[in-house]
């Protein structure tokens, strides 16, 4: 059985919501922690409408 997401409200959208992560400085270079935030933020912009935030200037 092969199973399906269907959009039942396509004109509704919930306004949007930050993500944040917080790490240790210390920890930032280490690869498992580099992989901790890459991975979620690579697969969350990969989402129809949602956009890749923009740098702070």
């Amino acid at each position: 059985m092969v199973s399906r997401l269907e959009v039942i409200l396509p004109d509704y959208s919930l306004p949007p919501v930050p993500l944040s992560m917080l790490i240790a400085p210390e920890r930032a270079q280490i690869a498992r922690v580099r992989l901790l935030v890459d991975f979620p933020a690579e697969q969350i912009v990969a989402i129809p409408g949602i956009e890749k935030p923009k740098p702070d200037r």
